[in-house]
């Protein structure tokens, strides 16, 4: 995804509110783009959503299977724990990504008496890929440079990045100190997730709020005109091997 001119004019993407969350542990809050009542899973994303932690408590492992999932730290501190027993503590700006095709198992929680927020996205692998030796891999996400003066931007999950996705996903942190007007470019043969998490917008001539998602396919780039103080996660993986 590039950022600069306008190329050709973008397809208006369908937008998506996200719905409270359940959650079974005390002090503890969420929203979940999807899978809600309202809306399905959007492959191969399974899930987006947010947690929000007043004070961390213990938590139990759970199992994924052919599944890729990044959870990135927005504020506070995460702990990640395998099932081997290992854990490492991640700061706000960290990633961990947990890729796995076989059965297996991990943790993530906010730390004890710590708060938290973070997000997730989850994403379906093919079971014919190769199974990564080490599932778990955690790093900081980096910053980008951009040409538009104002806005700031970090890679949370890139090809650029120190692990790559094996579903070619592309994660995106823009943060909005001020009002601004700028077109980004995510390119042809993409399936696309714009989710707000905080503040403003107006994406392709719709107006969104905090927990809003625009889910968009085969879009050449988007335009937004930004509130100060918003904050959007571009996440976007090739069309080919879905239905779109």
């Amino acid at each position: 995804m590039s950022i600069g001119e306008a190329g050709p004019g973008s397809r208006s993407g369908r937008r998506v509110p996200a719905r409270a969350a359940e959650t079974h542990l005390p002090g503890t809050e969420g929203r979940s783009l999807f899978p809600t009542p309202q809306q399905g899973a959007w492959p191969p994303f399974e899930a987006i959503a947010e947690t929000f932690v007043a004070s961390g408590t213990a938590s139990e492992l759970h199992s994924h299977k052919a599944e890729e999932v990044v959870n990135y730290v927005l504020s506070g501190s995460l702990t990640c724990t395998n099932e081997e027993g290992h854990s490492e503590n991640l700061t706000e700006g960290w990633v961990n990504m947990f890729s796995t095709v076989r059965e297996r198992r991990h943790d993530v929680a906010a730390m004890p008496g710590s708060p938290a927020r973070w997000l997730a996205v989850l994403l379906h692998i093919p079971r014919t890929l190769p199974d990564p030796e080490s599932p778990s891999y955690s790093y900081p996400a980096i910053p980008r440079a951009l040409s538009t003066p104002g806005v700031r931007c970090k890679r949370v999950v890139s090809s650029e990045g120190p692990r790559g996705s094996l579903r070619e996903l592309e994660l995106l942190d823009f943060t909005f100190p001020g009002a601004v007007s700028m077109d980004v470019h995510v390119g042809l043969g993409r399936r696309t997730v714009a989710y707000l998490l905080d503040g403003g917008l107006r994406l392709d001539g719709q107006d969104m709020a905090a927990g809003d998602g625009l889910l968009m396919d085969d879009v050449p780039q988007i335009t937004l005109s930004t509130q100060p103080g918003s904050r959007m996660i571009l996440a976007s993986v090739p069309s080919e091997g879905f239905s779109i």
